[in-house]
């Protein structure tokens, strides 16, 4: 009776937890990350008319760079998928790797034209603004990684 009595009570404890656990993961506010055009919608104070375009702009955008996206990650699938396999040969790996290749060029082609557009959108002031931020953001790069500025690197100072 008793063991029966405390498996009901643990099992009851851990129902009532669950519940608790899923209320409080599904009433969290969402913490999405805004897209990187709204950040420079916002830098670049666009109005109303320049935002509709941007908008337009910007789909289709993210339309092209997902349809890139997917293309290289299965290339790249297939390729490593490869990698132990002896009937894949040099050319056809050469060749996989030349299309990825190319098909990165174009996706920095079109990242390129993508703020050539939305310079087209700006006035004077906005272009001059739009090319600050442009110029930060490849300053600071991709996800920096390693020590922070000022920290030795692997005990070294004299390194970058």
């Amino acid at each position: 009776m008793k063991k029966n009595l405390l498996t009901t009570i643990l099992l009851l404890f851990l129902i009532i937890m669950n519940g608790v656990l899923l209320y409080l993961v599904l009433n969290e506010p969402q913490k999405h990350r805004k897209p990187p055009g709204h950040f420079i919608a916002r830098e670049l104070g666009l109005t109303e008319e320049q935002m509709v375009k941007f908008r337009q702009l910007e789909r289709s955008h993210r339309k092209k760079m997902r349809f890139m996206d997917h293309r290289l990650h299965e290339m790249r699938q297939f390729l490593f998928s490869n990698a132990q396999n002896e009937n894949f040969s040099m050319d056809q790996r050469d060749s996989l790797t030349n299309e990825m290749g190319k098909l990165s060029a174009e996706k920095d082609l079109e990242v390129f034209q993508y703020f050539q557009e939305i310079g087209e959108l700006c006035t004077a002031e906005q272009r001059q603004k739009l090319e600050e931020t442009v110029a930060r953001a490849l300053k600071r790069g991709p996800g920096k990684k390693g020590p922070p500025p000022g920290e030795p690197h692997n005990g070294r100072e004299d390194l970058p």
